[in-house]
């Protein structure tokens, strides 16, 4: 029987056409072909969003830059709060964020007491939607801001809506300003590398069997979202924070659940303590993530750390890590090593949570 040949694969020869087609376009329409091995066009890069769980459930160690993200829940979950957030942590970076407040609702104080620098963020009080969303464009396409929260989508009005008296009704008004925005702020926010999160409300479904409830704004910015991030709030009584001594109710457990995620595996949760008037509890949360990765260790009431004792009950523990830098740092670097998002961290020139300023 004949040996089969071993036939050796072609080179394909460099097509003079094709390198004219390739030159004609460039010149047309700019450096817009690349290939995914050329260095940088697979980097993604992203920023903390001040929560070690929140970016180990995003998958990239946060929010990624050039992307949009949507932000929606119940009232009163959190969801101005992780905007502000991830702002912060952007700020902390010595980069530039810029706060669009359509409800007009912005607390100053509140905003500086959680860590915003209030000299250096840029707040955007406009009145319709289609000023919002123009000055949101001029922003993002010169490259001066690096982050923009949209707080919220509702309350972008169209102007068609708020012209006439007010018990004149207009459907899908909204539905259609923010489909024409998402197509043309998509490829401006990706080009200049700009981080846009959108905060959202829930709206009840019309019309549909068994009621049901739904974001505001059509379909366009769930479609062109790389992530989409619901925060269930104090709605449940057992996600109320009561004082351990007044009873009084001093913040809420916010649980988020990462719906969409283009970077990452949907579906992943994290549980934050928000506590009203500060803020999240990271200190909280870091010894949560130690306790249930063994790093703190249980005995009875006592919480121990590598055999030394920290704290009799939760709360005593809490004050030790929060008035023991030190302590809290090596708590932190071994949660963050256990958890894989060290590796996250430095492979997108990330730090992580950047808590003080």
């Amino acid at each position: 029987m004949a040996k089969s040949k071993k036939v050796e694969p072609k080179e394909k020869t460099v097509n003079v056409q094709d390198d004219v087609i390739l030159k004609s376009i460039a010149k047309k329409y700019g450096n817009v072909i690349t290939k995914l091995s050329e260095p940088g066009v697979g980097t993604i890069k992203t920023v903390s969003t001040g929560s070690i769980s929140l970016d180990l459930a995003l998958g990239r160690g946060g929010m990624a830059f050039g992307r949009i993200y949507e932000v929606f829940g119940q009232h009163s979950s959190g969801k101005s709060t992780l905007g502000i957030n991830v702002a912060i942590q952007c700020q902390r970076r010595g980069l530039k964020a810029c706060y669009f407040d359509a409800e007009h609702a912005v607390d100053p104080k509140l905003f500086e007491t959680y860590g915003v620098d209030a000299s250096k963020l840029m707040l955007i009080q406009a009145y319709g939607g289609e000023d919002n969303l123009d000055i949101l464009e001029r922003l993002v396409k010169s490259n001066m801001v690096d982050i923009c929260i949209v707080d919220s989508v509702s309350a972008l009005l169209p102007k068609v809506e708020a012209e006439p008296d007010i018990d004149k009704d207009h459907m899908a008004l909204l539905a259609r300003l923010m489909s024409k925005a998402m197509r043309k702020l998509t490829p401006i926010a990706a080009e200049t590398g700009t981080l846009l999160i959108f905060v959202n409300q829930l709206r009840m479904k019309i019309g549909s069997y068994g009621g049901g409830v739904t974001t505001s704004g059509g379909e366009a910015l769930s479609f062109y979202a790389t992530g989409r991030i619901n925060i269930r709030g104090p709605e449940a009584k057992a996600r109320r924070l009561p004082d351990p001594v007044s009873g009084e109710i001093i913040g809420h457990i916010a649980a988020h659940e990462v719906v969409k995620n283009k970077l990452g595996e949907p579906f992943k949760k994290a549980d934050l303590h928000l506590i009203y008037g500060k803020g999240y509890d990271y200190f909280w949360e870091v010894l949560d993530l130690a306790n249930s990765l063994d790093i703190v260790q249980r005995a009875g009431a006592w919480y121990k750390y590598k055999g030394e004792n920290i704290g009799q009950g939760e709360l005593n523990a809490l004050d030790n890590i929060r008035t023991d830098a030190e302590l809290f740092g090596k708590i932190r670097a071994e949660v963050i090593n256990a958890v894989g998002l060290e590796e996250q961290y430095e492979l997108h020139g990330n730090p992580g949570p950047i808590y003080s300023n």
